[in-house]
């Protein structure tokens, strides 16, 4: 493999690591925003809290998910040079599915939010 090879790879690798920490930032930030938002409607209006508590339940999967990201792909890095082509098939789906999931959940979490939301009868 040659320099110019090398350098990419690592430029990619530190692509997906960016794209990785940014979907632990979004989906940790909505649930600690959405932590935020239900404590101050706790007691005053409860039928927020379970739309909240909903979206949460999305938010949290998305953490899991993309915390999973690193450790799938560390193994497919270990088996990509290996001669077990299937476990480094396995690894990188895991790892493409892991963040999608993470992503697709963020994006879940907030349509259902604003969907459930908006269902709410105001106290005007």
């Amino acid at each position: 493999m040659d320099e110019t090879q090398d350098k990419r790879r690592a430029e990619r690798a530190e692509i997906y690591t960016h794209g990785v920490n940014a979907a632990l930032l979004i989906n940790g930030g909505g649930a600690i925003a959405l932590l935020t938002f239900l404590q101050s409607v706790w007691g005053s209006n409860s039928a927020t809290v379970g739309p909240i508590i909903d979206s949460l339940l999305f938010l949290a999967l998305g953490v899991f998910t993309a915390a999973l990201v690193n450790p799938c792909r560390y193994y497919t890095s270990l088996y990509c040079t290996s001669t077990t082509q299937r476990r480094y098939r396995s690894f990188w789906w895991c790892t493409a599915v892991s963040h999608f999931v993470s992503l697709a959940s963020f994006a879940v979490a907030i349509v259902l939010l604003v969907v459930q939301l908006r269902a709410v009868p105001r106290n005007d």
